[in-house]
């Protein structure tokens, strides 16, 4: 999915974000499933043109700027995905979470850090998804 992906922007709970070129990405995949894990239609939000995902898988070359990395491992706080296409076109997704967010620290728990000598990957999904670890292999 990543040859018709310009760049992938981030965006954190208290309003920060960054941004991965598509030189940056190894494998993405954003998709809404079910408890089986069967990908059903994705649900539309309260804002326009933005889509609701609970499932995402990330996976970044370690080669990527430090800051990028270290924030993408330090919380786990994602709260928006935005796709840009090569086209210029984009898409806007709502994360799923568990995080209060009434609390001083957002802490989403779905969200899951796999690191290797070569890349990140980053796996965000409210269900227990089996052999987690080898999507990232």
């Amino acid at each position: 999915m990543v040859n018709n992906i310009s760049a992938i922007n981030i965006i954190f709970e208290n309003g920060d974000n960054i941004v991965l070129d598509s030189k940056d990405l190894k494998d993405f995949c954003i998709s809404n499933i079910d408890k089986e894990g069967n990908e059903i239609p994705y649900e539309s939000t309260v804002i326009k043109n933005k889509l609701y995902a609970n499932f995402m898988l990330l996976n970044v070359n370690k080669t990527i700027e430090s800051y990028k990395l270290n924030r993408l491992k330090e919380r786990n706080d994602i709260v928006e995905i935005m796709i840009i296409f090569n086209n210029q076109k984009y898409l806007n997704f709502t994360i799923c979470s568990n995080a209060n967010p009434f609390t001083t620290i957002y802490n989403n728990e779905y969200e899951h850090v796999y690191e290797n000598e070569n890349s990140l990957g980053l796996l965000l999904s409210k269900y227990n998804i089996k052999y987690q670890e080898n999507l990232f292999i």
